[in-house]
């Protein structure tokens, strides 16, 4: 999968899913078939592209590591994409 700036393409991401903490600051997970990518309130991203292994499994991964980081999330909007 080719990235710009850690962002997934977007062709690719078929879950969307945003968070925010306790200082209303939003999270964002995308998710797709071949990886994700978490997107902070600063801009910053970390990602990791894990071909084969489904949206769902991809999406639990990194909503592990979202709240591995921050503890509890209020999720605040889910958006399913093609």
């Amino acid at each position: 999968m080719k990235r710009f700036m850690g962002m997934m393409p977007s062709e690719e991401i078929k879950k969307t899913v945003i968070f925010k903490d306790e200082f209303n600051m939003k999270i964002r997970i995308d998710a797709g078939p071949n990886g994700w990518t978490i997107t902070y309130a600063d801009g910053s991203t970390i990602w990791k592209d894990d071909e084969g292994a489904g949206t769902e499994e991809n999406y639990k991964v990194a909503a592990a590591v979202v709240y591995n980081q921050f503890g509890t999330l209020e999720e605040i909007k889910p958006v399913e994409e093609g």
